[in-house]
Order: structure tokens, then C-alpha cells, then sequence
């Protein structure tokens, strides 16, 4: 999956993990979001027969589920189209020092939690608030947005250092959710100035190295 071969990172320690690096997803083994909602719509709809055969009230009738279970219009449909919205960079860029995480995503804002002796941290702006926490392997970030929607991010890395599980979770007034679960794989990132990199399905990013200019 990855263009390059991944090296193993020599100074990671597991007891005081660091994410820092390049981080390419890996789709084999990442979530399907149109798989993960047909799984889910189908134990809804499983759900709603077996109330159906229990109810009394036979209006019912077989096989009808709601898809707004928070009595909105907010769907799991809705959900499971932005939990994959948020989820789709294929690639993570993430800088790790004494003051602070961040975690760098194609086309979408950085998530940052600053560290210090708080086990949890606290951040508003005009979207809404974040709590994240960094806590032995795990890397947490809760976001509450108007409109009742909540995102939560765990990003866990692995004993050796070398792939991170992302698992995320977007939920409607804490009764209606979605989840995704993705990994990534550690590469080592080429100089952008020497290499031309293109990202493709088959085999994740491939990166060849550009042709250099003749000396004049």
C-alpha cells in the first residue's frame, strides 16, 4: 500500500508514545462508510421487526424503521455522509513536542491539543468546543458542534510504533451515531522539492523523483 518501504521507527517508546510523522492510510484494512451504513440500516431495520412482533400496535408493520431516531431531520444517512466527509484525507502529517499535538489532514482544519499537566484540555471557537486528551498510547479529541452534533476522534498507536487505528464517531444528540474505523502506516516522507507524488488506491501514494533541469 505504501510507495515507500516503512522503516522501523528505532526511538519509538510505548510507554511515552510520539505520533510525530508521515502517515498513509491504509484501505484495506480502513472502514467501507456505504458498507459500515448498509450493516447499520440493516440491524435497524432488524430492530424494527422485532418490536413490530412484540408491539401491540400492528400499524407498525414489518420492516418500517426510522432513520431519524433522534426525532429530527438528522438521519443516519446524514451521519454516515459526514463521518466520511471528515474521514476522507488519505494522508496524516502529524508534529509532536512538549507543548503541543498536531494533526495535520488534506483539505480539512488541524486538530491540535496542547499538552501540559491538565489530563484534559479545553479550546472554544466559532464552531464549537474541543476537549482533547493525550493519555499512554491514545490520542483523544471530542468536538461539539451546533445543532447537537458531536465528533469524536481516538487515535491509538500500535506497540511498535509503526500503523495508528483512527476510530471516529459522529453523533446526533446522543442518541443516533455512526462510526468509522481507519488505519494508517508509517512511511518516510521523500523531500517534496526532489520527488513528484501521486496518490492512488491501488498502491497509496507513489512517489517518482523529478526530472532535474540541465545545467545552463
Amino acid at each position: 500500500m505504501v510507495g515507500f518501504e516503512t522503516q522501523a521507527n528505532a526511538d519509538f517508546d510505548y510507554a511515552k508514545p510520539t505520533f510525530s510523522g508521515s502517515w498513509q492510510k491504509d484501505f484495506q484494512r480502513s472502514d467501507n462508510w456505504e458498507q459500515n451504513l448498509n450493516l447499520q440500516i440493516s440491524k435497524m431495520r432488524a430492530e424494527a421487526e422485532r418490536r413490530s412482533r412484540s408491539s401491540s400496535d400492528q400499524r407498525l408493520g414489518p420492516g418500517v424503521i426510522s432513520l431519524n431516531q433522534g426525532g429530527s431531520g438528522t438521519n443516519i444517512i446524514d451521519l454516515a455522509r459526514f463521518a466520511e466527509s471528515i474521514s476522507r484525507s488519505s494522508e496524516l502529517v502529524i508534529t509532536q513536542n512538549d507543548k503541543q499535538v498536531r494533526i495535520k489532514r488534506e483539505g480539512k482544519p488541524d486538530l491540535v491539543c496542547e499538552s501540559g499537566d491538565a489530563p484534559h484540555r479545553t479550546s472554544y471557537n466559532e464552531f464549537g468546543s474541543e476537549v482533547c486528551s493525550l493519555n499512554e498510547h491514545q490520542l483523544l479529541f471530542i468536538i461539539s458542534l451546533p445543532g447537537r452534533i458531536d465528533i469524536y476522534h481516538r487515535f491509538e498507536i500500535s506497540p511498535d510504533g509503526q500503523s495508528i487505528h483512527q476510530l471516529t464517531n459522529v453523533s446526533y444528540s446522543k442518541s443516533l451515531s455512526f462510526e468509522l474505523v481507519q488505519y494508517f502506516n508509517y512511511f518516510e516522507a521523500p523531500d517534496d522539492s526532489r520527488f513528484s507524488c501521486t496518490q492512488t488506491l491501488s498502491r497509496g501514494k507513489v512517489c517518482r523523483q523529478r526530472r532535474q533541469a540541465p545545467d545552463s
